[in-house]
């Protein structure tokens, strides 16, 4: 027995693609949706497969901690959280990443949905992993994230909030009417953009978003009662970014509000 291999406490993400399976469907019919889809996974892979951290031990050696995990359109990021390291750090990370890489898929149209907490996680020399935290996340992300989001666990939030961590990332995490606490990505990253130089300018992102939901209302299937629930919910989510930001930076309100969607658009 190899007792090298035991369960260490991690960070763990697991996220998949909405409407994967539609897209399967549509493949059988068109062999050129087949050569799309591959180079969807390939990017999606190759875009979460990035940004992975690092531990420097007091001896000063540099050890991995990070891995990435992928099969057909699901991901699986993890990261062991060294002994004494500061967990705030790794979550910070992790967020800021995360919230940029759901920006710029949201934006081209790839709406994703995952699950983000810590716990015990095992992750072997041989590309297997599994432990509690994984079950976990997949929870998250099966049972609650429901819409194009992605749940934080609210044992972590409210961790974070009791040991004073949460303060640098509390603009990027939002508590939604069900209770869940999702990645604030769009809020996150459009005022970033007002405050820190070279960063994604706020009005593109606000711009591309807006047509993005436009456009994905006008091509929907009408009949199909899941995707239009997730389409509100994407607009609505929208919406709220804006009238939080016009609060947040007033003196820009007047420009933002450009980027309300009409009443009219959710009324579909």
């Amino acid at each position: 027995m190899n007792l090298t291999n035991t369960y260490r406490e991690s960070l763990v993400v697991y996220i998949d693609i909405l409407g994967f399976r539609e897209m399967i469907e549509e493949s059988r019919k068109a062999v050129s949706k087949v050569q799309e889809i591959l180079e969807l996974l390939k990017a999606i892979k190759s875009e979460f497969a990035a940004h992975g951290r690092v531990h420097r031990t007091d001896a000063g050696k540099i050890i991995k901690i990070f891995s990435s995990h992928d099969f057909s359109d699901l991901v699986v990021r993890c990261t062991e959280i060294p002994s004494g390291a500061p967990v705030g750090d790794y979550i910070d990370s992790e967020i800021f990443h995360l919230g940029y890489k759901q920006v710029f898929l949201v934006i081209e149209g790839v709406l994703i949905r995952g699950g983000m907490c810590i716990g015990e996680m095992l992750v072997a020399n041989e590309g297997i992993v599994f432990g509690p935290a994984l079950v976990k996340a997949y929870d998250l992300e099966s049972k609650y994230a429901v819409y194009p989001r992605i749940v934080i666990d609210r044992d972590l939030v409210h961790k974070a909030e009791r040991e004073g961590y949460i303060s640098s990332w509390r603009d990027w995490v939002q508590r939604g009417e069900d209770g869940a606490y999702y990645l604030d990505y769009l809020f996150g990253s459009s005022l970033t953009g007002f405050v820190i130089p070279d960063s994604p300018k706020t009005y593109d992102l606000l711009l591309r978003h807006q047509r993005m939901i436009e456009d994905s209302i006008k091509g929907m299937n009408r009949r199909d009662e899941r995707v239009k629930q997730k389409l509100i919910w994407l607009a609505l989510y929208h919406n709220s970014v804006i009238a939080r930001l016009c609060e947040r930076v007033p003196k820009y309100s007047k420009d933002l509000r450009d980027f309300l969607l009409p009443e009219g658009v959710l009324e579909f």
